[in-house]
């Protein structure tokens, strides 16, 4: 059983900023369901646990110093083929991730390549000319770099990476030419554990009584809240506000936490105060109020409902 506690009235001001954050947080649920989550990594958006990640070696340009112990003399070319084995569609991202420049153990920028498709059995090659002109405008930022290509992808593709080689001379191949292929590994998706996800399901007044008239009536609502994913959550608070004129706020814990996958109801009712028909009533609950528990959605813990009188 939840444990009840009560709060004093408090001001109109705190009315009108708890119905705006009920708005907000509407707003922003309504915004996310519109739009479904990038399954890629671009623009610092985090990728989720889904993702198939390829990180592939890329060495592009000319170095010509013969002290230079960074990489040795020589011409330098990278190619990297991807081809889609699976009969659905493929959307993946690309990006490069540098080491040199800058070198000398300081991590390099990171620039976004492109997002492709690929229908069953289609292949394409990401190659140094091409990332010089998509991500560098032409030219290269200097004489050579070093870094990964990394390909990210809501599905398992096959990467594979061509090196070739030549002597330089004058900043060009020359002669003496080599080739190795490289299968790319696979970084499979990796799983976290899950987290709880509590929301208020539903608010109903179930009695209303003012044996004196005004300023002594107890209003009784029946709230319902859920863990929507199947980790428990663990201890709790909730917090009923009746009527934001008034601001009767009453408070209730639950030690237990909730189970996964459950909902539970309990009753929740007001010291005696004002009729919270005044004509209407209106009740917000907010449920983890103190933020005692991570859940993987943050943003379902506000529910208000307006009875009519």
């Amino acid at each position: 059983m939840p444990h009840t506690s009560f709060d004093a009235p408090c001001t109109g001001a705190r009315r009108s900023a708890l119905l705006a954050a009920t708005l907000v947080i509407a707003g922003a649920a309504t915004s996310g369901a519109a739009s479904l989550p990038r399954p890629l990594l671009a623009g610092g958006e985090k990728a989720p646990q889904s993702v198939y990640e390829y990180a592939a070696k890329i060495v592009c340009g000319a170095q010509e110093d013969p002290k230079d112990m960074r990489l040795a003399r020589g011409f330098y070319a990278t190619t990297i083929n991807v081809h889609n084995p699976n009969p659905e569609q493929a959307v993946f991202f690309k990006k490069l991730a540098l080491s040199i420049p800058p070198g000398d153990q300081r991590p390099g920028e990171i620039f976004p390549i492109a997002t492709d498709k690929l229908e069953y059995d289609q292949a394409l090659a990401a190659d140094c000319e091409d990332i010089k002109r998509r991500v560098f405008g032409g030219s290269l930022p200097a004489p050579f770099i070093e870094g990964f290509v990394v390909i990210q992808s809501p599905v398992s593709l096959d990467v594979t990476a061509v090196y070739s080689t030549a002597t330089v001379r004058d900043g060009a191949a020359d002669l003496n030419s080599s080739i190795h292929v490289e299968q790319i590994k696979e970084r499979a998706p990796r799983s976290t554990p899950a987290l709880p996800d509590l929301t208020v399901q539903d608010i109903v007044i179930t009695g209303v009584s003012c044996p004196t008239g005004q300023g002594s009536c107890v209003t009784t609502a029946k709230v319902t809240i859920a863990n929507l994913n199947p980790t428990a959550a663990g201890p709790f608070t909730a917090k009923s506000v009746f009527d934001p004129g008034q601001s009767i706020g009453v408070g209730s814990s639950f030690p237990a936490g909730l189970a996964g996958s459950t909902s539970t109801s309990f009753t929740v009712t007001t010291p005696p105060s004002n009729n919270c028909f005044d004509p209407d009533c209106t009740i917000c609950v907010t449920v983890d109020d103190a933020n005692s528990v991570g859940e993987s959605n943050e943003g379902n813990n506000l529910l208000c409902k307006t009875t009519l009188g």
